[in-house]
């Protein structure tokens, strides 16, 4: 204790003359000055001491010394460390050397107790305890670290929560003169926070520094066992207010640390600090933090943290926690520091979280690296020229740094690195340029001749759409066999790579693609091609193209296609379900709607019947392209699942709608009540159609006779649906479709909507929706009420798929987005109700809207069976007579009479309903032939067929 005060005293004394300009701060911190022994210092001031002992020029520490412990040889040597370091006089002191075991900074349980380096004191571990030259201490290496260890697991053995704040806690006035050489340093850091758990170097204060000197240590388990988020760190340099902390660690390792940030190095600096540690021949391995697992800066304005790596071994680093994205595996940097730059030069980083390597997203930072090895993922960092790329690991193993025969890391460093500059051994203890040639990179030379394997990529670099390719990657240099990998980029669709490293396969897309392999040999050497292969697949057919697939069911697949650059020529087309083409044919169909559309001559569709082999009652998703070009059909793909027809022969199946305007994807909502109304088939034989529907999610069902799908589905996800109609003989038919249920809460469907709440009567709750960018496909809507801001009662849904000529009339699409819901009887008048595109934050128009019926609404429970009369069936003549019985009084009521092509004939609607309605529809100058007619009510929906004759 005595020692400390006279310490004290000396650095208030220095601070005194400096402070009156008797003294400069050059000659503080001179040696001379700062090596003055307290009794020296004692008698210049003319104050009177007590007799010090004489001050030798090195001390001995020997855990198991059995002589008179005055630390002045092996014999008498001090059985710990701190004896030597608190030393009554270091006048003459330049070494301490400490023989082989375990010390610990205190012998008692307080964690504030901590070594401290001296001012131009080496301090040697790893001694037998019989040495008198350091040249007879045994070699400290990676594979034979230090037998000398300085532990702070001072409180319960094994329990981290409970350990030294800092093993050394390294004050200002260390310069490069303060070594520390040859220790393992583990088990420091505790609960409470303090970073630096293995070493903390302190370099703040005006003028004031700690630069020592670390060689051949050991940092391992610092922070092992205390959970991330506390700030421990193997090493903390944190400089502030002027002060410098740039410590040089040569030939150590920082394995296995644990911390919030920096688990091997954390370097701070605040208020025009300077932390520019050097890092020489270090391996940094197994580090574990929340975020910069191995190394993390810190700086602020008009501060500098710029640490250099020099000969440096990254590997395992992992950032085990997600800090907003900015967990990092080998250095993170933050702040504000525009003068901070940090290095890497001939360092090796492998398998340090690929693209998170590095992370300078929240700083000023620069990050040169250069004549270094890394892996292709990596990115973040300024190339400074002569780095390698590989993504096969250049280490012997997952935990051992020594470089392989075959890594593209020998003898490819720079010779030139300054920090090289006197160094002539590797962290491995072999010579670092061996056979005196050129280093290699990171922290361990391979000591031999390398084997050098040479990849060689195709020399084609074009291909054709949907044409074969063969080529091969060749490699020289190793031992047969090599086997090939695609490590990185993107490879064409329908090319693959045989680890024989042959490229093989049909094209099936367009564009220009580029892709790196990995040829490794037998003795499990690899290399990577120094630059991507690229190549581009041309299309062998060019044109201006355009088509869509109108229809899909179990009888046939329907569309169109054209070329714009040559209008009146027929164009082939692939049919493919899934990825493979299974058939090919000329779409050269006339269709008039196509000529009145200006599509050429109009024979540009096609009609291609649905094969038995696909009637296996499995899913096919057909879709069509251009053949010979990428180019897609629109529309697709239709999913159908379709089976065998067992009906009699001359029995024809029943016919899908026409047009299938229901007969596209669907969307729902868990927890949200749905309906939707299946528009219905017809039989060629006018026979009563039995229907069926599968695939629904839970919660739905298909109610019949209506045709609705109906309740509240629980389950998310996209289900294909089979909806299929059977005639009396047997004979069947059926279309696919797709329904999504978004999960609860979803605003994830967007679109460019447009749509109006009409109105909100006995009739039902009616309007119109739809999305420009899919202009026929029909869009869900959910209805709802808001009693407060966020307070949202749901009612149901609906699908908004009612033709209406009005909407086709005015441009939305093929008009059928109109939808008509029937709300639940807990309704009542005044009701304010709004409507939204479900899944979507888009309301629609005239939203929010108060209900009004009369009060003795019909129950769903109460309404008729729906009757449609055709009076007079065949019809002849122009015009179409009808009888209606069953719709409620005073409901809504549309009829909708088509063609077999699905073209409207002729319509009508009644706003409210008589008990028997009588209708007559015009039908001038049509050519006999099945006509539809499809009556709708708010509840019920009745297609009957006619047949019109001359």
């Amino acid at each position: 204790m005595k020692h400390n005060y006279l310490l004290r005293f000396k650095t208030l004394l220095i601070q005194f003359l400096v402070g009156f300009g008797l003294v400069t701060s050059a000659m503080a911190h001179d040696p001379a000055i700062r090596k003055l022994s307290a009794a020296s210092d004692f008698k210049k001031s003319g104050i009177r001491v007590k007799h010090t002992p004489p001050s030798p020029s090195r001390l001995y520490v020997k855990a198991d010394a059995s002589g008179a412990n005055t630390g002045l040889n092996w014999e008498d040597a001090f059985p710990d460390l701190q004896s030597a370091i608190h030393y009554p006089n270091l006048e003459n002191l330049t070494e301490i050397w400490v023989a082989g075991g375990e010390y610990k900074p205190t012998s008692t349980n307080d964690p504030r107790i901590s070594y401290k380096m001296l001012p131009d004191v080496a301090i040697y571990g790893g001694f037998v305890g019989t040495e008198t030259e350091l040249s007879q201490r045994p070699p400290v290496t990676l594979s034979a670290p230090s037998s000398t260890t300085l532990s702070g697991d001072i409180g319960t053995i094994g329990t981290s929560t409970d350990n030294s704040y800092h093993i050394f806690d390294n004050p200002p006035g260390l310069s490069a003169t303060s070594v520390l050489d040859g220790f393992v340093i583990m088990r420091g850091g505790s609960f409470s926070g303090f970073y630096g758990g293995g070493m903390k170097n302190d370099g703040g204060g005006v003028g004031n520094f700690c630069n020592p000197t670390v060689r051949n240590c050991v940092f391992r388990d610092n922070g092992y066992g205390i959970s991330i988020y506390t700030s421990v760190s193997a090493v903390l340099n944190v400089a502030f207010y002027g002060g410098s902390a740039s410590p040089h660690f040569i030939n150590c390792l920082f394995l296995n640390n644990y911390a919030f940030q920096g688990a091997a190095s954390y370097n701070y600096t605040a208020e025009g600090g300077t932390a520019s540690p050097q890092y020489t021949n270090c391996a940094f391995i197994g580090n574990r933090a929340y975020n910069g697992a191995a190394i993390y800066n810190n700086d602020n304005t008009n501060c500098e943290t710029s640490p250099i790596f020099t000969n440096c071994s990254f590997l395992d680093n992992i950032s085990v926690g997600v800090s907003e994205g900015y967990e990092s595996g080998a250095i993170n940097t933050f702040g504000g520091g525009d003068r901070s730059h940090v290095q890497l030069i001939n360092c090796v980083l492998f398998n340090n979280m690929g693209p998170k390597t590095f992370d300078t997203r929240r700083g000023l930072y620069r990050l040169t690296v250069s004549h270094s090895l890394l892996e292709s993922s990596v990115t973040g960092y300024t190339d400074g020229g002569g780095n390698r790329i590989s993504d096969a690991s250049p280490f012997v193993s997952a935990t051992d740094i020594r470089l392989t025969e075959c890594a593209p890391a020998i003898n490819t460093g720079t010779n030139a690195a300054t920090d090289l500059m006197g160094l002539t051994t590797d962290l491995a203890g072999n010579p670092r340029f061996f056979d005196n040639g050129t280093v290699d990179m990171g922290a361990v030379e391979y000591q031999g001749t390398p084997k050098v394997l040479s990849l060689t990529a195709p020399g084609v670099n074009t291909a054709l759409y949907n044409q074969p390719f063969s080529q091969s990657f060749t490699v020289s240099g190793g031992a047969e066999p090599y086997s090939f990998t695609q490590v990185s980029g993107t490879m064409p669709p329908g090319l693959t790579l045989a680890t024989t490293g042959a490229l093989s396969g049909t094209l099936t897309q367009t564009g220009s693609f580029a892709f790196s392999v990995l040829a490794t040999d037998n003795d499990g050497c690899s290399v990577t091609s120094s630059s991507p292969y690229n190549l581009t697949v041309n299309a062998v057919v060019t044109g201006s193209f355009d088509g869509f697939i109108y229809g899909a069911d179990c009888a046939t697949f329907r569309g169109w296609a054209w070329d714009r650059n040559k209008p009146n020529t027929p164009v082939m087309v692939d049919i493919l379900d899934g990825e493979t083409v299974i058939a090919t044919l000329l779409a050269d169909a006339f269709r008039q709607d196509l000529v009145d559309n200006g599509k050429g001559n109009g024979r540009h569709a096609f009609l291609w019947p649905i094969p038995d082999a696909l009637k296996d009652g499995q899913p096919h998703s057909l879709r069509a392209r251009i053949t010979g070009n990428p180019f897609e059909l629109k529309n697709a793909p239709k999913t159908l699942i379709c089976t065998p027809n067992p009906g009699p022969e001359g029995n024809k199946p029943p016919q899908p709608p026409v047009p299938t305007v229901l007969i596209a994807p669907l969307v729902a909502q868990v927890g949200v009540p749905f309906s939707g109304t299946l528009v219905a088939f017809t039989d060629p034989e006018s026979g009563t159609l039995s229907y069926s529907l599968t695939g629904l999610p839970e919660g739905l069902q298909l109610q019949m006779p209506e045709r609705i799908i109906g309740g509240i589905p629980t389950q998310a996800g996209t289900f294909v649906l089979t909806y299929r109609a059977t005639d009396p003989q047997g004979a069947a038919n059926s279309v696919s479709f797709a329904l999504t249920v978004n999960p609860m809460e979803t605003t994830t469907v967007t679109g460019n909507f447009d749509g109006y709440l009409d109105k909100l009567d006995c009739g039902g709750i009616r309007g119109w929706v739809w999305d420009r960018n899919k202009p026929n496909t029909p869009l869900t809507v959910e209805f709802y009420t808001e009693s407060s801001p966020g307070n949202v009662t749901v009612l149901g849904s609906t699908l908004a798929n009612i033709y209406r000529q009005d909407l086709k009339d005015a441009g939305k699409g093929n008009g059928a987005h109109a939808y008509n819901f029937t709300p639940p009887g807990s309704v009542t008048n005044g009701t304010a109700i709004r409507a939204r595109v479900l899944g979507s934050s888009y309301l629609l128009k005239g939203s929010p809207k108060a209900f009004q019926c009369a009060p003795a609404r019909l129950s769903a429970g109460m309404d008729a069976e729906l009757t449609v009369t055709v009076l007079g069936n065949p019809v002849k003549g122009d015009a179409v007579e009808v009888e209606i019985q069953g719709a409620i009084v005073g409901r809504q009521l549309s009829l909708e009479l088509t063609n077999v092509l699905g073209q409207l004939v002729g319509n009508k609607s009644v706003t409210a309903t008589e008990a028997t309605e009588r209708h007559r529809i015009s039908v001038p100058n049509q050519t006999p032939g099945l006509l539809l007619l499809r009556v709708n009510t708010p509840r019920q929906t009745k297609t009957v067929k006619i047949q019109r004759t001359n």
